[in-house]
């Protein structure tokens, strides 16, 4: 029988569905020690617009209208209800809607919810299906008897992607944000000693001898052995360029704590990608750094949305009543869009657009038909589904790895603190992390009850502790009662008192694969299975990417799966725009514009300016009159150029709902086009006014649309 006072039934998940993936979207990510990170997910739809280059004034201003011109080249409608059998065997009422999004953590809620809101009308039709009872993923947040805890993931950073998010879900009053003053401790001989916050704090913390802070500022400023030829871990980059006491008294704690995982084994390039990239941009880290800085600085700075709060300084934040009420917020806000206990079964690819996804859910076999699936599940599950339509992706999911990791909870009363550990009277801090090095198997403690509010009775100190990971994978053949006593025996060499009173058990929660770990080979295999996909044509298929910022583990900036399918299907319709704009150029119709319209995304319409051919520059919107109709509300419209304000007032007079341009006008009227009429307006809100998405091409997408200009500019003898 186990020492210690149980309060509560210790949990013990023998097959959690965790969540995390490496390629799959991610629940929230278990176990990063001190900013257990939201890999949230963001829309910027429509994307800020570039500010325009500079451009040398034309020796001869010519005036030309710049004007799109639309021809009916094709008329393909797609079917959104169930059309012919494909194979699979269920009945004629099945589901069909835009995007399924495969797993309903954390990851799948945020990119269902940023599909639903951040569109307007354009929003497409979403289902998210979730194999267990409840959302969240590995979000498990326990309240009982005054206490209140976290069995998973701990904390998220409030970047602004996150506070959107909550802000969006209706939690803005609910967030609670850490003191971003408390200290983060790592154990280091015996005791807790401070981190500096900032790399400018280092020379004044004991963390570090003198030597070591010496040889770290000569390798930050580049005078250190140059990079080998091969892909480095962790410790190779860190030893390399910082010298070994940041390796062993910084770097090696932080990826135990944040990844569960062997600096000797990760990636540095994958695991913390910023970091390494200041190295290949500048030369050197502090190279780097102010090469970056200099580049930030010369974009405009983007407006942040008012409604957000403004966290100060390095914090982490929670809610009231813990992290689920994220998750289960989104959830109740999506309502009959979600479906729990709906367990994919298997996927196909229809001889048609989308897919056929089959379940089985509590009231018999389902089948979804869905334009685009977008996977929120760890990799070993996906891969087992995806390997009927590409086993070459399959495999390539096959290879990451997931160490096993357990979440104690305990609780002590407050005087149980050692004396030397106490600010002022108090414990204060985040938490503290511990080097494998110093003989303890707890990987770190995050002090709950301090950061957090309301998290504990009066008098009581809760404690959250992880153990486990790569370095530590036998905790799987532990009781929960061993688990415990060695986290119990650990935090008495250091901030327990050795005679106090036992811990009060709160919970156990051990997760058999937790964290996915970026080890030397990742992004080949990342990009090995995106590849698969591509080469295999499995279009709308998207497997969300887990990227890294500051050191933690994030979602990329914008949601993953939709976003991507967006910006292929832009640059495909884009493309063709940009052939429309070289065809009129050569027959000599018109002017280097061209535009495409796309309805279910097949192209209706696709010309390109005419006002030589026909000698009107006032031709415009003859979709409209093709298609037989005057509301083109379901239609996009890509141009290769920033449309004039005819061409713009036609647009949003058909009530297309979106609107993707390549060049900004700039590039026109610097071979000699010009628009009064455009400058006149600029800065009124005329544009901003319509009730359409406006979006432009991503860099490369604008990059190639401005090449036409200078391409065809010598044809212009005319103007």
């Amino acid at each position: 029988m186990p020492r210690y006072s149980t309060g509560y039934r210790v949990k013990y998940c023998l097959q959690p569905y965790t969540g995390k993936k490496i390629i799959g979207g991610s629940n929230l990510d278990p176990l990063a020690l001190f900013s257990s990170p939201i890999p949230m997910v963001a829309v910027a739809f429509p994307f800020p617009a570039k500010p325009p280059r500079p451009i040398a004034e034309p020796a001869q201003r010519r005036f030309l209208r710049r004007s799109v011109r639309c021809s009916v080249a094709s008329e393909a409608a797609v079917s959104r209800g169930p059309g012919g059998d494909d194979g699979d065997g269920s009945s004629a009422g099945r589901l069909s809607v835009d995007c399924v999004v495969v797993g309903g953590g954390i990851s799948g809620l945020c990119t269902a919810q940023a599909l639903m809101t951040r569109h307007g009308g354009a929003a497409p039709e979403v289902l998210v299906t979730e194999a267990r009872d409840r959302v969240g993923g590995n979000i498990t947040t326990v309240e009982r008897d005054g206490y209140l805890w976290e069995e998973g993931p701990n904390s998220f950073q409030p970047s602004d992607a996150v506070l959107s998010m909550a802000v969006d879900s209706g939690l803005k009053d609910d967030l609670v944000l850490g003191d971003p003053n408390a200290p983060r401790f790592v154990l280091w001989n015996g005791k807790l000693r401070p981190v500096p916050s900032k790399p400018t704090d280092l020379p004044f913390f004991d963390l570090m001898s003198l030597t070591g802070k010496f040889r770290a500022g000569l390798g930050a400023i580049g005078i250190r052995p140059p990079p080998p030829g091969h892909e480095e871990t962790v410790e190779e980059f860190v030893r390399r360029n910082l010298g070994d006491e940041v390796f062993e008294r910084l770097i090696e704690p932080f990826c135990s704590g944040v990844y569960a995982g062997d600096p000797s084994k990760l990636s540095m390039k994958a695991a913390f990608g910023k970091i390494w990239k200041l190295e290949q941009t500048g030369g050197s880290i502090i190279g780097g750094t102010f090469k970056a800085l200099q580049e930030r600085n010369k974009k405009p700075k983007p407006t942040r949305d008012s409604r957000l709060p403004k966290p100060k300084g390095q914090t982490v934040g929670s809610f009231k009543k813990g992290l689920a009420m994220l998750p289960n917020a989104i959830a109740s806000r999506l309502g009959r869009k979600v479906k729990l206990c709906w367990n994919l079964t298997r996927i196909k690819k229809r001889d048609t657009l989308g897919y056929i996804l089959v379940y089985e859910t509590p009231e018999g076999v389902a089948s979804v038909v869905a334009k685009s699936v977008v996977f929120t599940i760890p990799s070993y599950v996906a891969g087992p589904l995806l390997h009927p339509l590409s086993s070459e992706a399959a495999d390539s999911l096959s290879k990451f790895y997931y160490p096993p990791v357990a979440a104690v909870s305990i609780s002590y009363p407050k005087e149980a603190i050692r004396r030397e550990c106490l600010i002022d009277g108090e414990l204060k801090g985040f938490g503290q992390l511990h080097p494998r090095s110093q003989g303890v198997e707890t990987l770190g403690t995050i002090y709950s009850s301090i950061l957090f509010p309301d998290r504990a009775p009066p008098g009581r100190v809760l404690l959250l502790s992880y153990i486990g990971g790569a370095t530590n994978t036998e905790i799987l053949s532990k009781s929960e009662s061993d688990l415990v006593e060695s986290v119990d025996h650990d935090l008495r060499k250091m901030l327990i008192n050795p005679e106090a009173e036992e811990p009060f058990v709160l919970g156990v929660r051990v997760w058999p694969r937790a964290i996915p770990q970026f080890l030397v080979g990742h992004l080949d295999h990342l990009e090995a299975a995106r590849g698969a996909l591509c080469k295999g044509g499995f279009e709308g298929l998207f497997l969300g990417v887990v990227s890294t910022k500051d050191g933690t583990i994030a979602l990329a900036s914008v949601f993953p799966g939709y976003h991507k399918a967006v910006q292929d299907k832009d640059h495909k319709f884009l493309s063709k725009a940009i052939e429309e704009a070289y065809k009129g150029v050569d027959c000599g119709d018109g002017g280097p514009f061209g535009a495409v319209v796309v309805r279910n995304d097949e192209v209706v319409v696709s010309c390109h300016n005419m006002v030589l051919k026909k000698a009107d520059p006032t031709a415009h919107a003859e979709a409209c009159r093709k298609l037989g109709k005057i509301v083109l509300s379901d239609c996009e419209i890509y141009a290769s150029c920033e449309p004039c304000p005819m061409c713009f007032g036609a647009i949003h007079l058909s009530r297309i709902k979106r609107l993707v341009y390549g060049a900004k006008a700039e590039a026109a009227i610097a071979i000699g086009f010009d628009d009064f009429i455009a400058d006149a307006l600029r800065g009124t809100g005329f544009y901003q006014k319509a009730s359409l998405e406006i979006k432009q091409a991503d860099e490369k997408g604008a990059i190639i649309a401005e090449q036409v200009f200078q391409k065809t500019k010598e044809k212009f003898q005319l103007y």
